[in-house]
């Protein structure tokens, strides 16, 4: 039998095909694959690419939803709402909803705040 499709196969054949039909079924499978918060993120970017807003917002919203660590996959997504999408205060919102996370952290390290302030800097 084989495998199922991974996320990042399908991604793959989305970025390949120059058919938009073709591309909107493959992304859509890719949600249905997506296990971790960097699947969400690559597919959020896809979907951006292909000019699908609501689709992209809805998938970093997702790939938030899936975060275990936070802060690079809260720089990524702020990076896909300001050079994909062109909203910076998205971008800044996202941000916020980390910097009081680890606000809220005991344990939060020095290099996540670094990694934060980089973040609103980029």
């Amino acid at each position: 039998m084989k495998p199922a499709a991974t996320a990042t196969d399908l991604l793959q054949r989305a970025g390949a095909t120059t058919n938009s039909s073709e591309r909107h079924t493959l992304l859509e499978q890719a949600e249905v694959a997506a296990r971790r918060a960097s699947d969400w993120l690559d597919i959020a970017d896809a979907w951006a690419t292909a000019g699908d807003r609501n689709a992209a917002e809805r998938c970093l919203a997702a790939g938030l939803q899936h975060s275990d660590d936070g802060v690079w996959d809260y720089r990524r997504a702020a990076a896909t709402w300001v050079h994909q999408l062109g909203d910076r205060q998205a971008a800044v919102r996202t941000l916020a909803t980390l910097e009081r996370a680890l606000a809220g952290r005991p344990d939060t390290a020095g290099y996540q705040w670094r990694l934060l302030a980089e973040g609103y800097a980029e």
